[in-house]
């Protein structure tokens, strides 16, 4: 119910912005602005465009950008829908014509054809282009980014690491800022090599762990508290785990801290296996869950999984966890599936 309105940039400058019969539509990019009401004893806001990609780039394979569509207007809404994509995409269809009555939301969605070009390398994004056109409103541009997945062996045994932890930006220090406390080094004083596979029975995990200092004295379900390694495993459609091991006087903990809302947690701690040695600096880790026992099939990790893992890195034992290495952000600092990678067995 404002008078007038105006958007103004960084430097204080103002642009008028038209209201339409008691309503704004408002575009802007990813430069902040303020949008400026005069007069105006109530605002709300509702979003006339709305887009996801529904999961990672595999190659071979088909990902999906959804949009929503909504018109708030008084009036019929004329809209074109154009999706652009880097060339190792294929999209059908490229754009997409559309009317909305006054009040009507549309879902419509866009397919991308993977080619065998799109990487197979955790960390790789690819930008596509959704344009808007929407008849008297103007055009508008979003950039969306596609995830890459991991395309790896199944083979555990016969390949080199599936991941290597062993950059600072792998790194979380939570005392890099704080005089006369530890912090991180380089390889040597934590890193790690990570290997996925599976055989007839078991999913297995490898991780071989250099840190210069060794110390674990908790019980098992505070293991994450010193040196030790955490690892997530979610499924579509079914939900996550987080499992833990540790090496502690020769011998090795094992926990699990969370699991799908139907499984059965006892029986999956039982089976579980987690095997730990240590040799001068390293440690060696190497976990199986049993299919049974965990819900897994061998169609299931075909199809994909998303999978993360974090170090724990402990040096003095009146500081507790000083850090860890991590393949991805969403177990340490956040509680997040979708910040993990995809993982495809070829």
């Amino acid at each position: 119910d404002g008078s007038r309105a105006e958007q103004i940039d960084l430097m204080g400058n103002a642009t008028p912005v038209t209201i339409d019969g008691g309503r704004i539509f408002w575009t802007f990019d990813n430069t902040p602005v303020t949008l400026k009401i005069y007069g105006a004893t109530k605002v709300s806001a509702k979003p006339v465009i709305d887009c996801n990609v529904s999961g990672c780039a595999v190659p071979g394979r088909k990902v999906a950008v959804q949009v929503n569509l909504a018109n708030p207007f008084p009036r019929e809404l004329v809209a074109r829908l154009t999706l652009t994509t880097p060339a190792e995409f294929k999209v059908e269809p490229g754009s997409i014509a559309l009317k909305l009555a006054p009040g009507e939301q549309i879902v419509k969605s866009f397919i991308l054809n993977c080619t065998s070009a799109v990487s197979g390398t955790f960390g790789n994004k690819y930008l596509v282009e959704l344009k808007v056109d929407l008849d008297k409103n103007g055009t508008t541009r979003l950039l969306l980014p596609v995830h890459s997945s991991a395309v790896m062996s199944q083979e555990i045994d016969k390949k080199k690491p599936d991941f290597v932890l062993n950059q600072r930006r792998q790194v979380r220090v939570l005392y890099d800022n704080v005089p006369n406390r530890p912090f991180w080094t380089g390889p040597k004083d934590l890193s790690a090599e990570i290997k996925l596979g599976m055989d007839r029975n078991d999913l297995i995990i490898k991780v071989k762990v250099e840190d210069d200092i060794h110390l674990q004295r908790q019980e098992a379900p505070e293991c994450w508290r010193e040196d030790s390694v955490q690892l997530a495993l979610w499924l579509p459609g079914m939900g996550g785990w987080e499992i833990g091991g540790a090496h502690k006087d020769g011998k090795t903990l094992k926990h699990i801290w969370l699991a799908p809302e139907k499984a059965n947690i006892d029986k999956a701690l039982q089976a579980l296996t987690v095997t730990s040695t240590r040799q001068g600096t390293v440690t060696d880790y190497e976990f199986r869950l049993p299919f049974a026992a965990f819900g897994l099939t061998f169609g299931k990790l075909k199809a994909g999984f998303r999978f993360n893992l974090v170090v724990n890195d402990a040096d003095e034992p009146n500081v507790g966890r000083e850090g860890w290495a991590m393949i991805a952000p969403g177990i340490a600092d956040t509680k997040d599936p979708s910040l993990y990678p995809f993982i495809v067995f070829k």
